[in-house]
């Protein structure tokens, strides 16, 4: 296989669970794709597209945001280790969240997920058959059903395996952070919100992978607070507070 486990990527100094572990700079800019010449601007595409999936499966299964951030950072992740032309990028998204929802306690059966990717399937055909109606119901005796298990439990052990089975680290979310942050500032529910997009929007990208999760729910609000015109606490500059410096929201 391609990649390593996540362990490769920690300092030999880790003790804490809570330490973030970033993908480093070479795995960034040589992801394995690159290797099946899969172009830059596909594999942004592919993320993108996945990312709206979970969206998606996320809300069909009235699941919590933070379960769909998790099986998102999963899925990013996963990417840097293995290439989409091994891996089906529908499978993945579907074995990322129904790992997501184990690891968040947010408990949703593989049949549910699989059942959920196959409705948003079948919305996306051509011409759009569906559209305003119901979509054909997966049969769970079906060929279909089987193949898709398999394909994403593969797909599953794939990201357990390549992530080292320390998934756990991976649960820090900038969303998390923010909450804090706001909740500690006392700042208005329009700023969260704001914020909270700002985050959401950032899910289809690699930022997960390149910036600790704090710096980018730092980052978020004080873009939010520029956009709304909002005055934060300038003395100490809020930022301080978190043990966090200036350059580290304008990176």
């Amino acid at each position: 296989s391609r990649g390593g486990p996540l362990s490769k990527w920690l300092p030999s100094s880790w003790q804490s669970p809570m330490v973030v572990v970033l993908v480093p700079k070479e795995q960034l800019e040589s992801p394995p794709s690159c290797a099946d010449d899969i172009a830059a601007a596909t594999e942004e595409q592919l993320r993108a597209y996945a990312t709206r999936l979970l969206q998606a499966a996320g809300v069909l299964l009235r699941l919590p945001q933070l379960t769909v951030v998790s099986a998102t950072a999963l899925l990013q992740r996963f990417y840097f280790c293995r290439s989409f032309a091994e891996f089906e990028v529908r499978s993945t998204a579907a074995a990322a969240l129904a790992l997501s929802c184990k690891l968040e306690e947010t408990h949703r059966t593989m049949q549910q997920v699989l059942t959920v990717f196959h409705r948003l399937e079948m919305r996306e055909l051509s011409g759009k058959p569906f559209e305003g109606g119901p979509t054909p119901a997966l049969d769970a005796k079906s060929r279909r059903y089987s193949e898709s298990q398999q394909d994403a439990v593969r797909a599953e052990r794939a990201i357990l395996r390549e992530l080292g089975f320390e998934v756990t680290l991976l649960l820090d979310h900038p969303h998390r952070h923010l909450l804090l942050i706001v909740k500690t500032l006392g700042c208005s529910k329009a700023l969260l919100q704001r914020a909270w997009n700002y985050l959401n929007d950032s899910l289809g990208t690699t930022l997960c992978c390149r910036y600790e999760a704090e710096k980018i729910a730092a980052a978020s609000l004080f873009l939010s607070a520029r956009s709304l015109q909002v005055k934060l606490p300038g003395n100490p500059p809020w930022w301080q507070v978190f043990d966090l410096k200036l350059q580290d929201m304008h990176d």
